[in-house]
């Protein structure tokens, strides 16, 4: 691969990550502010304070989405949420659909294996 193209990836991938990044941070924070999502969550069958916890790991996967050392984990910590999700909504149907958590997930699968492939191996090697 030229360096041209690896220059277009790598700032595809950054793009990617910040936009990503954005949108599940505000995801999550979205689960700190008023009873809308401890209701959706209740609704659910999970109590109330899980929305914090998910909150929580929301958006704090989402900053780690932009250090490369910690992106592959965020991305695939991030997943299990949404695959989580798809399964509630698929199981609960109501007013949220399942194909914005498929969305993410299939986003945050790219970004965890752009990134492990991008990662130097122990012998100093990309």
């Amino acid at each position: 691969m030229n360096r041209s193209t690896r220059i277009a990836l790598g700032a595809a991938l950054w793009l990617v990550s910040i936009l990503e990044t954005l949108a599940m941070g505000l995801a999550g924070l979205s689960k700190f502010s008023g009873a809308r999502w401890q209701g959706l969550f209740a609704s659910w069958g999970y109590p109330v304070w899980f929305s914090y916890v998910i909150g929580t790991m929301e958006v704090g996967g989402a900053l780690c989405l932009l250090a490369p050392g910690l992106a592959v984990r965020a991305a695939l910590m991030l997943s299990v949420i949404m695959i989580g999700a798809v399964v509630t909504l698929l199981t609960h149907p109501g007013p949220m659909g399942w194909m914005t958590p498929v969305i993410h997930l299939f986003i945050l699968i790219a970004i965890a294996a752009a990134r492990h492939k991008s990662r130097p191996r122990q012998d100093g090697t990309r």
